[in-house]
């Protein structure tokens, strides 16, 4: 037993088979997605909140305060609202963790049952297997770890798995037992000490190149074909013994989770340069107060008066460091404290306003919007790029067979008689209509036993053989087998090593030698099988390009064959070759052997396979051309004809050939028919070098450019030549791609999607991608923004995207409608924490005035404490309901996004508008309130002057009315909840301020009693709101006049035809 024991090694893990001891080295099945502990949490929360600029700055700010001699104020100013952000952060967290530790709790509680070493099934907790474990896996039940399979209930060691937690495919995908295990029984397979060698944990879903060491040392290869993977559920199949290879985070899924990446849109990135920019002038601004505060109380300035020696006769260097400090200290608030808070609160509203969305709703789905993330809603109002997919995103993904071209002639499948003319004795037609019956991985399911999913779709009934239906993986696969259906050739079934069909009625059964399985980058499969007669064939089928350069005459592939492809390719079908070869049974057993061979390779089996099968795959013999249509999807036309309105660039990153790239371009809009002679084409049939090319076009360009609109212009590369210019000459991609309003790549990897999306993003442009399969995930992940299609690829796109959604033309509204909103508010609320902070610190500035620059505080603690979170922050919060103009308007006028994609709302401008109408604002409240109550100032109640503390909660009550009617005035529609919480705030200022002078430890005690009996106060308080907010109203007004943004002028228009239109009506 001991022979087999070796511990973990960089490049291989050893799995004992039944004997978990010998694999402790190995972590538990215990699956923790929590952040925090009991006793991390406040620490960690703490380490994370101030992992941030904004957060460690009031964090010293704080501290400061806590020193007496620097603070002119009481520490509560500064801690109470920073414990309270801090308490509502952490807060979120610990929600979110406890909703994290609960389904932890619920994932390690299910019970499985585990074979002793007597082959008894005892019950173990998911958390409490280990590697090694043996464990009986019933129907339905999800794997709870990702193990290899021994033996199955099916005779012939077939299972089945659906993957739809994984990679969101709702397909059952076969799986196969070790033939070694599946001929024992239960009690012989507990006993057997063999050993699995496999890679260390990765996260690669679609690789476990292993091998089985057997007590004889005998070695089998094993694949993915041999595993099942954590989350899957067994399906189809009674049940399945398996032994435990990779547990909790060793597992694939494991592996496979982490953190979301950081994305910051360019609203967030502006608002952290202005808080940068404002934090380095408050530093100059504190430094330049200090020094003349410090000139003023010079003992040797004739006019000093106060007294600020620590003690003694001397004064000590620190003090000179006094003053600045209190100053910095009084003008902190500068960057607001309730930012970030206030933009995290918006956000999400803005996330709950996208899935809330009924107009984004697709019934053919049942899916509604939903938003993943909540932190980058605005850059959907400033998107330049857009990068699309073309199968499933642009089209439906619903495929059919239509064509089929084969010995000179091209069949359409929905003639009456098509199966009466592909009928004739042709050895060639009967060979393809075996090939698509025979080459794909599509299973069957019998109907009877067949319980769909909630969200899945009813599988297809075939018409052939009653009592069974189709399961394909792909929408081509499906299309293709149902194809040959219709032509009599029928699918029935398989198992692990025959494959059965039916031709024209007659059963025939084919013994599958191996599967060449399809990848992006091999753009074909294959089936090496054996017929009854004992001859080998090798079926293949793939793209044009693929299939044409393994055929037997490569360079005199017949012509019809070519022509056929590009005639079938401009009519926007995509085309597939379907070849075959007969294989000599000598060459099929050295093939086998060379199989073997590369199979059994643990680091390097994909290489090793790929040599074999460039072996096998020659000689070819083209059977046909298939044409398969797959229509556009509704309204993709019209929504990309109002992307490029509104200045966004679309481009269209596709697998398919040239042509059919360029057919669908032009039936989508992307290229219209007017602009075809301006269709800059880089492809295999270019005469010049690839970099003379490019060089060519840019010269076109210069001498063009007065001439040629840029909107004219479009640009088609082809796969193979873009990987040369992405890395030779990526500058001048860049150079001609922007000119273009529309560049297409056809015969694009998954890779070179994202290399696209990486090189453009990297230029400083917004770029959106969006996809419905596993092959977009990787630019979707890559751009700016991911938006993923919940189509019949399933769900990876979808999951691995920030926004999702069930048809292309959402999008529309998404970016018109929501981004818009979105972007307007976010810009309004970030100008509004800066101005209302700023409002307040400047008052603080001009009191220095007034007390010599000795860093005195003009407001008290109260009303410092309060200002920020609780008088002037919740009413901001409620402007993610405002609305500047109706949905309707926004998403039927595509020029409006230009506004926000300029960033117009938010730009150094209307910054500086914000912070010259908050001096005036400050500037007047200040000084107005001084001069009415100051100096002389007698009450008319009492006869007794105004102190400092009364002059100063006029002053601030002053304050927060402006504020309350700066939000009233700038909001373009009031809700009720608007005016609920505007309104709430109000009069709960007044609620709060009548509390607190009845408290005799605060320093207003008794003070608004006094203020509330004196109407001079009350006359001020109005006075000054309406002389900072009136000629606000009027410059608004004014601008809407004569000068209105483009919203203004189409909303106007709207409702003057809308008036029009009303008129003879009311007239009547």
């Amino acid at each position: 037993m001991d022979t087999f024991r070796s511990g973990p090694s960089s490049s291989t893990r050893r799995i004992n088979i039944g004997d978990p001891a010998l694999n402790a080295q190995y972590i538990s099945n215990k699956i923790s997605n929590t952040k925090y502990t009991l006793i991390t949490f406040i620490p960690k929360n703490l380490w994370l909140q101030f992992g941030t600029f904004m957060n460690v700055y009031f964090l010293v700010i704080a501290c400061l305060q806590l020193i007496s001699l620097l603070s002119p104020v009481s520490p509560v100013t500064i801690w109470v609202p920073l414990i309270f952000i801090f308490c509502v952060s952490a807060t979120k967290e610990a929600l979110d963790d406890l909703s994290r530790a609960r389904t932890d709790e619920k994932a390690n509680s299910r019970i499985f049952h585990v074979l002793d070493e007597q082959g008894q099934r005892i019950r173990k907790k998911s958390e409490d297997l280990r590697v090694g474990d043996i464990l009986w896996i019933q129907e339905n039940e999800e794997i709870p770890c990702d193990i290899f399979i021994l033996k199955s209930s099916d005779a012939n060691g077939l299972c089945y798995i659906q993957t739809a937690n994984l990679d969101g495919e709702t397909d059952y995908k076969p799986r196969h037992a070790i033939q070694f295990f599946q001929r024992k029984t239960e009690e012989e397979i507990v006993k057997i000490r063999a050993v699995i060698e496999a890679p260390p944990p990765n996260a690669n879903i679609y690789n476990m190149d292993s091998r089985l060491i057997l007590p004889g040392g005998e070695t089998v290869s094993l694949d993915t074909s041999n595993v099942c993977l954590q989350t899957t559920h067994l399906k189809n199949t009674h049940w399945v013994i398996a032994v435990v290879g990779y547990t909790g985070d060793d597992s694939k899924f494991g592996q496979n989770k982490s953190p979301p990446a950081s994305k910051f849109t360019k609203l967030d990135t502006h608002l952290n340069r202005l808080t940068v920019i404002i934090f380095c002038l408050m530093l100059v601004l504190v430094v330049s107060l200090g020094i003349y505060g410090n000139t003023w109380n010079n003992p040797k300035n004739p006019i000093w008066y106060l007294d600020l020696k620590p003690g003694g006769d001397s004064v000590s260097w620190w003090t000179w460091i006094i003053i600045p400090v209190r100053f910095l200290l009084l003008i902190s608030l500068i960057i607001p404290i309730s930012l970030k808070v206030s933009l995290d609160v918006v956000k999400y509203a803005y996330a709950m306003f996208i899935n809330w969305d009924e107009e984004m709703y697709d019934p053919e789905t049942n899916t509604f919007a939903k938003a993943t993330t909540t932190a980058i809603a605005e850059d959907l109002a400033q998107v330049e790029y857009v990068f699309s997919d073309k199968t499933g995103t642009l089209t439906e993904n619903i495929m059919k067979l239509k064509h089929i071209f084969s010995k000179g002639q091209v069949f359409d499948l929905d003639e009456p008689n098509a199966l009466v003319r592909l009928a004739p004795k042709s050895k060639k037609i009967q060979k393809m209509l075996q090939a698509l019956a025979l080459c794909h991985s599509v299973v069957t399911e019998k109907i009877s036993d067949y319980i769909p999913l909630e969200d899945e779709e009813e599988v297809p009934k075939l018409e052939g053989i009653p009592g069974i239906a189709y399961k394909a993986s792909s929408p081509d696969e499906e299309a293709l087998v149902m194809g040959a259906v219709k032509l009599g050739v029928c699918f029935a079934g398989r198992d692990l090593t025959k494959i059965q069909i039916t031709s024209q009625g007659i059963p025939q059964s084919f013994t599958i030698l191996h599967t060449l399985e399809f990848t992006s980058d091999r753009r074909r499969m294959g089936i090496l099988l054996r017929d009854e007669a004992g001859k080998c064939f090798l079926f293949m089928k793939g793209s044009d390009d693929a299939i044409f350069r393994r055929s037997r005459n490569y360079n005199n592939v017949d012509a019809e064959f070519e022509e056929q492809v590009e005639n079938f390719s401009r009519c926007g079908l995509r085309t597939l070759v379907v070849a075959y070869r007969e294989i000599p049974e000598e060459e099929v057993e050295e093939i086998l052997g060379h199989l073997q061979e590369a199979k059994t390779e643990i680091k390097n089996r994909s290489a090793a396979l790929t040599t074999v099968y460039d072996i096998i795959e020659r000689d070819l013999i083209v059977l046909g051309v298939l044409a398969i249509e797959d229509k556009l999807q509704e309204k993709v036309p019209e929504t990309i004809r109002a992307l490029r309105e509104a200045d966004i660039k679309v481009w269209m990153l596709t697998g398919d050939k040239f042509s059919t790239a360029k057919q669908i371009a032009l039936s989508c809009s992307l290229i219209t028919s007017d602009s075809e002679d301006c269709l800059l084409a880089i492809q295999e049939s270019s005469s010049m070098n690839i970099a003379q090319c490019i060089d060519y076009y840019l010269q076109s360009l210069e001498r063009k450019r007065d001439s040629l609109e840029e909107n004219d212009m479009s640009l088609i590369i082809e796969g193979k030549w873009l990987q040369i210019v992405l890395d030779t000459m990526p500058e001048k991609f860049i150079r001609l791609s922007t000119h273009a309003k529309t560049v297409i790549c056809c015969r694009v990897t998954p890779q070179q999607k994202a290399s696209v999306v990486r090189l453009i993003k990297e230029q400083g442009y917004v770029t959106l991608s969006i996809g419905d399969g596993g092959n977009d995930v990787a630019m979707i992940q890559e751009a700016s923004l991911g938006v993923g299609i919940v189509g019949r690829e399933g769900l990876q796109a979808a999951r691995a995207s920030d926004y999702s959604f069930g048809k292309f033309r959402f999008l529309r509204r998404l970016l018109f409608v929501h981004g818009n909103y979105s972007y307007t508010r976010t810009a309004f609320v970030g100008h509004y924490c800066f101005h209302k902070s700023l409002y307040l610190a400047l008052m603080q500035i001009f009191f220095g005035f007034y007390s010599g620059f000795s860093g005195s505080s003009l407001f008290n603690s109260f009303s410092l404490a309060t200002y920020n979170v609780f008088f002037t922050g919740l009413p901001v919060l409620f402007l993610c309901l405002d609305r500047h103009a109706q949905p309707e308007t926004l998403e039927s006028c595509p020029r409006l996004y230009k506004e926000t994609q300029k960033g117009k709302y938010f730009s150094w401008s209307t910054i500086s508008y914000w912070a010259l109408r908050t001096l005036v604002q400050s500037a007047i409240a200040f000084f107005f309130l001084i001069y009415i109550f100051g100096g002389d100032y007698i009450s008319s109640i009492d006869g007794s002057p105004l102190d400092q503390e009364s002059l100063s909660m006029i002053i601030f009550s002053a304050a927060v009315c402006v504020q309350i009617a700066t939000i009233i005035v700038e909001s373009n529609s009031i809700t009720f909840m608007n005016a609920l919480i505007i309104g709430s705030t109000f009069f709960s200022y007044w609620i709060m301020v009548l509390a607190a002078t009845v408290v005799p430890q605060l320093s207003i005690f008794g003070i608004m009693f006094r203020l509330f009996s004196n109407l001079s106060f009350w006359l001020a308080v109005i006075l000054v709101t309406f002389v900072s907010v009136a000629p606000i109203v009027v410059l608004k007004t004014a601008v809407a006049t004569f000068y209105p943004w483009e919203y203004q002028k189409v909303e106007r228009a709207r409702e003057q035809s809308s008036y029009t239109s009303l008129s003879p009506l009311l007239l009547g």
